[in-house]
């Protein structure tokens, strides 16, 4: 959002102590941004409870204190999770009351440790609504599109420029990234939206039949063809067609398509005439095209027509910011009891440090399963497969080391040994949100004063904190 400019759509939802220092707050955000202030967690949430979804989708920021009359600040930012899930949360907090297990389950963009300088605190409510505008902006007419890391920005920025357009586009990623969702999203958005949208998956089709099911057949072209069938070139005729797994398409294939994107023009399986369909291509593969090439079984030429436009998705463990929110979106498509299911903070951390070989499926799926599994509300570790756990735990994220407060380790997988982990993962996250905000707020800044000066935090304090975590102090 520019700066001192306001907006009837965006909202900052502030929640503090009526006095001097929440007045000069108010009056400061005021001048640039619509906003709403309460006095108690406890009415803040009701206000928001008795919205209507609409008018609490405008709020996109909220700033809060920790130490409220009735509710403490972190217990009103997690309620208001499931009430405004995609706004960005600020808590004000006196460091020594940091609770970081509330603060996981909070969802926080920051948190900022008092006394703190206003305009640092407006610099940074200014970067959380820029960062929420483009997350808002790309969705794509396509709710499962979820994704605010930048690697994932990019990719839908590109998206968004070459819909517009009736050129091929080839997308690239491995299995899961969500490539198809992707080709849906370029039809969506294009002048050819209200057209055919239609599917070709190159790896279920048997070679015999594949030039059937493209292109269609005539009656009489081979036994059981008792009637005339149109292909997908032909169903997709003014829209897209989408060929998946395009490195599966069979070699004596590629020349047809070739002439199919060049002209336009197709020949149905016994038939006489050269009929035409006016398509736009956008295909998908998670295999070595360029190596294909090499071996002789995919047509260099081809290649090159379709790669006109390129999009490479990222695999989910290139955009690990981007697990909570897949996490909650599948948990609301899956969960079918009446109470409000949690993510526990405890399971968003694993599931964070988890690489995710499936991608965004393979996420998916341990959500449906932890939601049939879950006995209560609380989506705890213990629904989490096993073999999950296993591979975190190999993976070095969460061994013991002795006397470090950042690490643990599960000795066993059992419930006995769950109950254990609870009780250290708080500390664990705790340690390691606190370790790399230090090492994002020192490599943005050459000195610690200046440093200090953006957290809004005491320079001797930010000094203590670096020397704990063995961090440089320049």
């Amino acid at each position: 959002m520019p700066h001192g400019k306001k907006t009837g759509i965006n909202t900052i939802m502030l929640v503090g102590n009526v006095g001097q220092e929440t007045g000069k707050l108010v009056d400061m955000l005021s001048r640039h941004y619509n906003i709403v202030f309460f006095g108690s967690g406890d009415e803040a949430a009701a206000a928001l409870s008795n919205q209507a979804p609409e008018t609490r989708e405008r709020v996109r920021l909220i700033i809060c204190e920790q130490s409220l009359r009735g509710m403490a600040g972190s217990d009103f930012l997690q309620r208001s999770v499931s009430l405004v899930p995609r706004a960005r949360r600020i808590l004000l907090i006196d460091y020594p009351q940091l609770d970081m297990d509330a603060l996981l389950r909070a969802q926080l963009y920051r948190f900022i440790t008092k006394p703190y300088a206003v305009e640092s605190l407006l610099s940074t409510a200014r970067a959380a609504l820029t960062e929420i505008e483009k997350e808002h902006r790309p969705l794509l007419c396509d709710p499962e599109i979820l994704g605010r890391a930048p690697r994932f920005l990019e990719v839908l920025d590109l998206v968004r420029r070459f819909s517009d357009s009736h050129a091929p586009v080839l997308v690239r990623g491995e299995t899961g990234t969500g490539k198809e969702l992707i080709a849906r999203a370029l039809h969506r958005n294009g002048p050819r939206s209200g057209q055919p949208y239609v599917v070709v998956n190159c790896s279920a089709l048997p070679e015999t039949l594949f030039e059937t099911e493209m292109f269609g057949c005539r009656k009489g072209a081979f036994t059981g063809a008792h009637e005339n069938r149109k292909g997908r070139a032909a169903q997709a005729d003014g829209g897209t067609l989408f060929i998946d797994e395009l490195a599966e398409i069979p070699l004596q294939m590629q020349a047809k398509l070739l002439r199919f994107l060049q002209f336009g023009e197709y020949q149905p399986v016994g038939g006489e005439r050269i009929e035409r369909a006016d398509v736009r291509i956008v295909t998908a593969t998670n295999g070595d095209l360029e190596k294909k090439i090499e071996d002789g079984t995919f047509r260099k030429d081809l290649y090159y027509r379709l790669k006109v436009m390129e999009i490479t998705l990222p695999p989910l463990r290139e955009r690990r910011p981007d697990i909570p929110l897949l996490a909650r979106a599948f948990v609301k498509k899956y969960w079918t009891r009446t109470e409000e299911p949690i993510l526990t903070g405890h399971t968003l951390k694993v599931l964070g440090d988890y690489d995710f070989p499936g991608n965004v499926r393979e996420l998916e799926n341990v959500v449906r399963r932890a939601c049939v599994l879950a006995r209560t509300e609380e989506i705890d570790l213990d629904v989490l497969p096993p073999t999950l756990l296993k591979a975190v735990l190999e993976k070095g994220s969460i061994k013991s080391a002795e006397g470090d407060p950042g690490h643990m380790v599960f000795s066993r997988l059992d419930k006995e040994e769950l109950k254990r982990v609870r009780s250290e993962a708080a500390v664990r996250a705790g340690y390691r949100v606190e370790e790399e905000f230090l090492r994002r707020l020192m490599a943005r800044f050459d000195s610690v004063t200046k440093a200090a000066e953006y957290a809004g935090m005491q320079r001797t304090h930010l000094h203590s904190m670096l020397a704990k975590h063995g961090l440089s102090r320049r």
